[in-house]
């Protein structure tokens, strides 16, 4: 289910401790060394989305996204 680039972030989120969405600028960021590998996944997933809806300016149009810290 995950690509092996999406692996490969989550590894060097792990080993460097750089949020992989610095755009999302989300303080202090999550960190990689507390959480287990499944919880990095499903915060990289959902960093993903609101990433993906922002660069696409529509982060508004649902109710789930105004939740997320900007």
């Amino acid at each position: 289910m995950w690509t092996p680039e999406i692996e490969a972030t989550i590894d060097q989120w792990q080993r460097t401790g750089m949020f992989p969405f610095p755009g999302l600028q989300i303080f202090p960021a999550p960190n990689p060394h507390t959480l287990s590998v499944e919880n990095l996944r499903l915060i990289h997933h959902v960093a993903s989305i609101s990433h993906e809806l922002r660069v696409v300016d529509a982060e508004g149009f649902t109710l789930w996204t105004r939740q997320i810290p900007t």
